[in-house]
């Protein structure tokens, strides 16, 4: 523990922790064996309205990196890694093995599924839902509002193995169905189909995520099959039903033009 860090006395710091300069720990954080936390951070800060539960859970071998703040109600006891600079609210819960890039801002009351990433700069709006295996890529925004500044709150639901590309917009109230997969700068709305490519402002449906593929690898989407390794072992089991779900999903498509 470094000697400028501030650390509750309620606060519940399990074996090995390290926490790093000029961190704030409140006594509502539960942090498990092995975490570290760097410099510059808040854990469990606290908001001036009721909870359902006040506890921030940080599970094992987490690693938040410096100057980031994270809420009090939320539950990653499944594990959580950060990039620099990022903000969770309160009432954020997220399975295990989550990934959050740097300058990320999660509104709260969200929820994420299994082995989540997203990579820098990504704005998750307020009660956005997200299933497993999803990808976030540099500025994508969530948005959760119709009629700003009403805060009418229509949250955003993304499904397991949904990617959403660089620079994309999901308007609030959109659905995307399983493996859905959104092109960099698209405006997503409405509902889109299981496997279903979607690109430009009008999110524009061009095909079938299983026409996609790079000759020079020869790799193909859905993307499951071709990255194994990067999820843990028990997974791949999981990666691979979805995988053929998604695949098999091609025979009912609406809009399967041809690329």
């Amino acid at each position: 523990m470094a000697k400028t860090a501030t650390i509750s006395p309620q606060a519940q710091i399990g074996k090995g922790v390290k926490i790093g300069n000029f961190t704030i720990v409140h006594d509502n954080a539960i942090v498990a064996d092995g975490v570290t936390i760097e410099d510059y951070c808040t854990i469990g800060y606290p908001v001036d309205f009721d909870l359902p539960n006040r506890k921030l859970m940080i599970g094992k071998n987490s690693h938040i990196r410096s100057h980031s703040v994270i809420y009090e109600g939320c539950d990653f006891s499944g594990c959580i890694q950060t990039g620099h600079h990022v903000m969770v609210r309160e009432n954020t819960i997220a399975g295990r093995l989550f990934s959050v890039g740097s300058y990320n801002d999660i509104e709260g009351d969200c929820t994420f599924g299994d082995c989540v990433r997203l990579h820098g700069y990504v704005h998750v709006g307020k009660g956005s839902k997200i299933g497993s295996f999803v990808w976030l890529y540099s500025l994508v925004t969530l948005t959760n509002d119709p009629l700003p500044p009403l805060t009418l709150d229509v949250p955003v639901i993304l499904e397991d193995g949904v990617v959403v590309c660089l620079g994309s917009t999901v308007m609030p109230g959109a659905v995307m169905r399983k493996g859905s997969y959104a092109a960099a700068n698209c405006q997503v709305k409405g509902e889109i189909e299981m496997g279903a490519v979607v690109k430009g402002p009008e999110a524009e449906q061009v095909g079938h995520v299983s026409t996609l593929i790079d000759f020079k690898s020869m790799k193909c989407l859905p993307w499951m099959k071709h990255a194994l390794e990067r999820y843990p072992e028990d997974e791949h089991s999981r990666l691979l039903k979805l995988s053929d779900e998604i695949t098999a999903s091609r025979i009912n498509f609406s809009k399967d033009k041809k690329l």
